[in-house]
């Protein structure tokens, strides 16, 4: 059987804040981007045991929207939860048809919007195209406007990108939802609340992923009976979550806060053992 995911993907823009004096953006306008797209996944595009999609299913008759989807921006910083796109297939850059954001702006203080093209591609040391996922967040950063871009959207498609350096970070939201972002940095986690419902003691895998170059730490407010083990399970990063045995029969349930640190991002993770099917109690 095949969950019900999204059918499209997010994709966000945010300017880097310490570019504020020099870039303003405007709008941006997606190119290439497909018209429609399939309800469900197809069964070979979509990986059961880890409840995501593989690669994209195109529909048998695909359409393609003709002219730019176009997106006033209101916060001169970023662009969030405002662009959905569905699914599209990997297409190397410049190459007509390949998807591209064009985004629109003013450089040091000018009154002219000039343009600057991104393109949907990984951030290796050498860049592969990215295709579009549905239940995918793709957010572009930019992190350098060193001069103004050109002077229309169509020179702007056609020509390379120019005066702007960006990079693409991709996150599944099936399996990690809960996404913190700084300026320069995210932190992925797979739950932001753990709800052990015995008093025994166990302990259970959840993915946590982070760009941060030192990687991500944890603290327990409760270090007596609620840590963490990181590690690698089956390929993701992650960490067990573990609690320990409550102390005896009749023991009230207790309740901890894991906090997760990646560089300037802090994110909390509420856990609770021995409540059962009674409701939990919220943790300030």
């Amino acid at each position: 059987a095949l969950n019900m995911l999204r059918s499209q993907a997010r994709v966000d823009v945010k300017v880097e804040p310490t570019l504020a004096p020099v870039f303003r953006m405007t709008s941006i306008s997606v190119y290439n981007s497909n018209a429609n797209g399939r309800i469900a996944p197809e069964a070979s595009r979509y990986n059961v045991g880890e409840k995501k999609v593989t690669s994209p299913s195109i529909p048998t008759t695909l359409q393609t929207n003709s002219t730019p989807l176009v997106y006033n921006i209101s916060n001169p910083l970023k662009s969030e939860q405002e662009i959905y796109l569905f699914e599209k297939a990997a297409a190397s850059a410049g190459v007509s048809g390949a998807l591209s954001l064009i985004i629109g702006g003013h450089y040091d203080g000018s009154s002219t919007e000039t343009y600057y093209k991104l393109e949907f591609l990984s951030a290796a040391a050498t860049p592969v195209p990215l295709a579009v996922l549905r239940n995918h967040k793709y957010v572009f950063n930019i992190k350098e406007v060193s001069g103004e871009g050109y002077l229309t959207k169509a020179a702007a498609l056609s020509g390379k990108p120019s005066n702007i350096q960006g990079s693409v970070v991709t996150i599944n939201l099936g399996d990690m939802p809960v996404i913190y972002f700084d300026e320069h940095y995210y932190l992925a986690m797979q739950t932001d609340l753990v709800n052990f419902m015995t008093s025994q003691g166990t302990g259970q895998f959840y993915k946590i992923k982070t760009d941060f170059p030192g990687g991500w730490t944890w603290e327990s407010d409760q270090p007596s009976w609620l840590s963490m083990n990181p590690h690698i399970n089956g390929g993701n990063e992650g960490a067990n979550i573990i609690v320990g045995l409550l102390p005896g029969i009749g023991d009230n349930p207790r309740h901890g806060i894991l906090t997760i640190t990646a560089g300037k991002i802090r994110a909390r993770i509420k856990v609770y053992q021995g409540y059962g099917t009674n409701p939990l109690p919220d943790i300030p």
